[in-house]
């Protein structure tokens, strides 16, 4: 949030969960803006209210579903990853034999409308396209104008004074590549 470009404030606009709402999209599934794709696991984790370090593992396990070619692979790389973090990132969490399966029937059951796409092969690939097809038509709009925009994952950075412009840009192209932005919805980092 300190970046400036040629002196002026910016602002980071980020897609809202991204990859479910693609998904979503392609299958005409539509959630409200407050519906979100990750489940509440404290109760499987252990984890206090004090941290929220569940919800990133929420986060993550959903991440593993779409990037994996099944569920076990989902699982193996959801436990390396907490095994690998777990004395930062996940030390408040405990997870027990079975939690694994746990989680990933909440995310399931709460994304069953399109949980026929987890376990999909080359998934991440099907939705890396679509990313980068939306992502490239927001770039080439901004550089067609001649303004900065600086790409970061699933968010743009720009000045402030183009906050507005990005927003539109982001409705635009998902509009233009998905063929309805029902399921677009973004958040303003900064």
């Amino acid at each position: 949030k300190y970046l400036t470009v040629g002196g002026f404030k910016t602002t980071e606009v980020d897609f809202k969960q991204m990859h479910p709402r693609i998904l979503m999209e392609l299958d005409k599934v539509h959630k409200p803006m407050s519906w979100e794709p990750y489940t509440d696991i404290k109760d499987i984790t252990g984890e206090g209210d004090t941290t929220n370090q569940s919800r990133s593992l929420s986060k993550l396990s959903m991440m593993c579903l779409l990037n994996s070619d099944d569920l076990k692979k989902a699982k193996a790389a959801l436990w390396k990853i907490y095994s690998d973090s777990k004395d930062s990132d996940f030390k408040n969490l405990t997870l027990k034999k079975g939690s694994l399966n746990k989680i990933f029937e909440r995310l399931i059951d709460k994304n069953k409308e399109i949980s026929h796409w987890f376990g999909k092969e080359r998934l991440w690939a099907i939705l890396q396209h679509y990313d980068s097809e939306i992502a490239a038509y927001i770039i080439e709009k901004f550089v067609n104008l001649g303004k900065c925009i600086l790409p970061w994952h699933d968010s743009f950075v720009v000045m402030k004074e183009d906050q507005n412009l990005l927003i539109d840009t982001m409705r635009e192209a998902w509009l233009i590549i998905l063929g309805s932005n029902k399921n677009c919805f973004y958040d303003i980092e900064f």
